[in-house]
């Protein structure tokens, strides 16, 4: 079997007032974690309990106003309890040191104490039997050391149930808070009641992100009376108009009194800058939402022009802030991918900056196609921002109404195309065949309607010719269409007899150049 001296327990949670008196008649406060041998008494006082590990599958309870001694079963080698009932009053720990030094078996000291009380019983998982013995012997097994003429005895002036207050232990909790808040962090004290004190303080410790700026320091020491388990202090957070995202401070607890420690001593305070966090806000105005917007605008160009985006950045950060843009040809878009220059990229917005641009060069040609539009998108912006608008539409004119710059392009380029009406004679009785022409070319069809009148200053008369009227349509690539006036003959000389031929409406952005031509009857 092992010596007992190799023989350990320990304390796995420890309430109330509990001390233990070891071999040598020690007496110390049992805490949870701390090792036991055999020999040792644990006592319980009136309103507490002991949880210990015996090194078997279950754990054992030393009751309230109870006393056990650790001993060793002499046939299987395990830890085993000897309890016995007794009062709070029924037990003085310097009897029990006493009698320890002089060589007694705390059994023994127990049966004696008890008396009138509860019988000992013995706890354990073993088939434990009782075992005849002397002083002597439980002693020597429990580790004992009978030599009492050098020992000397602790002090003890207190009373048992002070002897068995455990510590405090103090923690401070974490806090967020929206930027402009007032923080409120709490200190907890959890054990002893008397009453002690303890000290804190902020400050910006490795990790955090927040500067000296972004809250009001404070330090100082919180009292706790006789009983109180709670304290406060606050911290003031300054609000700004500035996006800085989660902003860290830490507060540390020291210095308890009392013999006091520290469960916990390490809180973080969180200045929340998107207007989500929690309040009160005396003297802020309210939750701060610091966050920023993106924005695009839309322009237009004189094909073969270079045209320049401006993205816009409504409030500011404390980092740089970035946002994605991509031009396409979206639904509703009428431009196709020869007429600009695809560009997509990363914007980047340092502190302070609240514009930047990108370009798009579009493509001059000799075609006409009216204001042919595409699409500029914003998107993935960075954390703490949003878009409130994300798209934009570029516009490419094709009269040279539209503004520059034109590097690499000649200048403003204008692809309008014209119509004209020629004039024409024929004997009389011929068919007048007009032609009209059209200078430049257009991508989509372009018409223009024609008509024949008798004007201020011709000589015809209705019957001298048959009157025409109509529309000319001009697909790409044509320049000339026709259309015919048939003359009458007659048999009066009458001069050459004049009409006219009339062009209007023109369609497709196309204007007219020569309205009007001359029928010439011969």
């Amino acid at each position: 079997m092992d010596n007992v001296e190799n023989i350990k327990a320990s304390a796995v949670n420890v309430a109330g007032e509990v001390v233990v008196v070891d071999a040598q008649g020690n007496e110390r406060p049992l805490v949870s974690g701390e090792s036991l041998a055999a020999g040792d008494m644990v006592i319980v006082g009136a309103e507490g309990s002991a949880e210990l590990n015996l090194g078997k599958s279950e754990t054992e309870t030393v009751p309230a106003d109870t006393a056990a001694v650790l001993e060793v079963d002499p046939n299987t080698g395990e830890i085993v309890l000897v309890l016995h009932s007794v009062g709070s009053e029924g037990l003085d720990v310097t009897d029990v040191q006493q009698a320890i030094l002089a060589g007694q078996d705390p059994t023994e000291i127990l049966e004696e104490t008890a008396a009138g009380n509860t019988p000992p019983t013995r706890a354990g998982f073993s088939a434990f039997q009782s075992v005849d013995r002397t002083a002597e012997e439980v002693i020597a097994r429990a580790g004992f050391d009978t030599a009492a003429d050098d020992r000397v005895l602790d002090p003890y002036e207190q009373s048992v149930a002070d002897a068995l207050l455990p510590p405090s232990l103090y923690s401070v909790n974490d806090v967020r808070v929206s930027e402009g808040g007032l923080i409120t962090f709490t200190v907890t004290r959890t054990g002893g009641t008397d009453s002690e004190s303890i000290d804190f303080a902020t400050s910006i410790a490795g990790g955090d992100s927040a500067e000296v700026d972004d809250f009001t320091a404070n330090s100082g020491t919180l009292t706790f009376a006789a009983g109180v388990t709670t304290q406060t202090f606050t911290v003031q957070t300054a609000q700004d108009a500035i996006f800085e995202g989660d902003e860290t401070f830490t507060v540390n607890l020291a210095n308890p009194t009392n013999g006091g420690q520290i469960a916990d001593g390490t809180g973080v305070g969180t200045i929340v800058d998107d207007g989500t966090g929690p309040g009160p806000f005396g003297p802020g105005p309210g939750p701060d939402n610091d966050t920023t917007s993106f924005s695009i605008g839309d322009m237009s160009i004189s094909e073969g022009g270079l045209m320049t985006f401006t993205v816009t950045r409504t409030g500011d950060a404390a980092a740089d802030q970035t946002i994605d843009f991509a031009t396409s040809i979206e639904a509703g878009d009428n431009a196709e991918a020869g007429d600009f220059a695809g560009n997509s990229g990363t914007l980047t917005f340092a502190q302070g900056v609240t514009t930047q641009t990108f370009t798009v060069q579009t493509t001059q040609d000799a075609i006409f196609e009216g204001g042919e539009t595409f699409t500029a998108t914003l998107s993935n912006n960075s954390a703490g921002s949003s878009i409130a608008d994300a798209t934009a539409t570029g516009t490419i004119l094709d009269d040279g109404t539209g503004p520059g710059p034109f590097n690499p392009g000649p200048g403003s380029d204008d692809d309008t195309t014209e119509f004209s009406v020629d004039s024409v004679s024929i004997s009389e009785g011929g068919l007048m065949t007009f032609t009209v022409t059209r200078t430049g070319d257009a991508e989509a069809d372009q018409s223009v309607n024609f008509s024949t009148l008798i004007g201020a200053g011709d000589s015809a008369e209705a019957a001298d010719f048959t009157n025409n009227s109509g529309t000319l349509t001009f697909a790409t690539g044509v320049t000339t269409q026709t259309f015919t006036v048939q003359t009458t003959q007659d048999t009066q000389y009458e001069d050459d007899e004049t009409f006219t031929v009339l062009l209007d409406t023109p369609t497709g952005g196309a204007t007219i150049a020569t309205a009007t031509g001359t029928g010439t009857v011969n």
